[in-house]
């Protein structure tokens, strides 16, 4: 089951959204102009897919110290300069959307999601020496530049 929000039905993600939204699985918050997710979006330890596409979010404000069970993170078409490095806490993250912001580069410690197997990279303006360090440190994982 997922939790779908647009622009038609919600204006703010507030922590009482949160609460509802608890019991579910996924997450999509996509075609919005929020610069800036709850903290307490961390706490949705039940997730295993959350989408936070085509926002205009610099940074990740949130923690992923509980999100144990997420597979999937989209966070394509933001303003993210940097992944916060724990990131790392979700062991079981196998695909991530990072395509369309503005990194110019990964945490070495990517190397430490070892279900780690799609990495979207694509529209980031990230240099070749930088492509080529990511290549070598995720040796087994499908990289779209």
């Amino acid at each position: 089951m997922f939790y779908r929000f647009t622009n038609q039905h919600i204006i703010v993600l507030t922590p009482e959204h949160l609460l509802e939204i608890f019991k579910h699985k996924s997450l999509y918050l996509s075609d919005r102009s929020t610069k800036k997710i709850p903290p307490e979006l961390g706490q949705l330890s039940n997730f295993w897919e959350l989408s936070l596409h085509n926002h205009e979010l610099a940074q990740l404000s949130f923690s992923f110290q509980n999100l144990h069970h997420l597979e999937i993170l989209n966070v394509d078409n933001n303003q993210l300069t940097s992944v916060p490095p724990d990131i790392i806490k979700a062991q079981k993250l196998y695909t991530l959307y990072l395509y369309k912001n503005q990194l110019k580069s990964v945490p070495g410690t990517f190397s430490q999601l070892p279900q780690l197997r799609r990495l979207y990279l694509q529209n980031n303006p990230l240099a070749e020496s930088e492509k080529e360090r990511i290549q070598q440190l995720l040796s087994e994982c499908k990289i779209s530049f």
